[in-house]
């Protein structure tokens, strides 16, 4: 996993679409991601990024053996 960790985002095959919302977001290799990365909340707080990105992005980490945590915050409305 630490050999995949300096691989460029285009290595992950994503989406066209969320290899460029990440670009958007400065966010270019593997590295810069997971840094930036804890969790599919700070995922989904990127600007652009949806449940539906969000999740792409999870499943192509998982698949190169690299894993963040999937639990969302809830919201309480008051």
């Amino acid at each position: 996993t630490r050999e995949k960790i300096g691989l460029e985002i285009k290595s992950l095959n994503l989406s066209h679409r969320t290899y460029m919302l990440l670009a958007r977001n400065e966010i270019y290799t593997v590295e810069q991601l997971v840094e930036r990365i804890r969790s599919k909340d700070d995922l989904l707080q990127l600007r652009w990024i949806g449940e539906k990105t969000a999740n792409e992005i999870i499943e192509k980490l998982a698949e190169n053996g690299i894993t963040i945590k999937v639990f969302v915050k809830s919201m309480i409305l008051l």
